[in-house]
């Protein structure tokens, strides 16, 4: 297959709402229906600071059409953690 062959690359993100200090949290991220997951990831929005103490977990493909993150916030900030999943359309 050639490159214009195939059909474009969307992208989708999920926020995670505030992370307050010490905490863990996760979310998934689907691809809509027809569209095929192709890859994903995750960061900490800098938006609200970032810490060394905010770790990504997780951050994997959970099934044909979803990508899953997770994260803990051990500082002393409030964190956001972002999700995204690059889906084949």
């Amino acid at each position: 297959m050639r490159a214009d062959e195939l059909g474009a690359i969307n992208q989708y993100v999920v926020v995670s709402g505030q992370v307050s200090s010490y905490s863990f949290v996760e979310k998934t991220v689907d691809c809509p229906a027809g569209e095929r997951l192709i890859s994903g990831g995750a960061f900490w929005d800098p938006a609200l600071g970032t810490s060394a103490d905010m770790a990504i977990s997780e951050s994997y493909r959970l099934d044909e059409d979803t990508w899953k993150v997770a994260g803990t916030n051990d500082s002393n900030h409030i964190g956001r953690l972002r999700g995204y999943a690059y889906c084949l359309a």
